[in-house]
């Protein structure tokens, strides 16, 4: 599937990617997790103007844009702030035994 709708792992720099997505879930605050954002952007639709960002047009913008943009609440670091986590930043799910 990941070939036949994105362009498979070789149509775009997938570590540049995953550093922007990286970017965006350590950020500290909003400009920080705009910065990743506006990385993103520049890297799968070349957008680099610091205006206002357009639709999306490469198939995994547009994808991370309405399914992990969408609900950054609940993985952006910055957007724990109001959450006593004490620097758990895990899950805690239990292992099965």
């Amino acid at each position: 599937m990941w070939k036949a709708i994105y362009g498979g792992r070789h149509a775009v720099d997938v570590d540049r990617v995953e550093d922007s997505v990286d970017m965006m879930m350590k950020a500290r605050n909003k400009e920080d997790y705009d910065r990743g954002l506006r990385y993103m952007y520049y890297i799968l639709d070349g957008f680099d103007d610091t205006g206002d960002l357009p639709e999306p047009t490469h198939p995994v913008l547009d994808y991370f844009v309405r399914n992990w943009h969408s609900c950054k609440e609940m993985w952006a670091v910055y957007e724990w702030g109001r959450v006593a986590h004490l620097g758990n930043h895990t899950n805690n799910r239990l292992e099965s035994a």
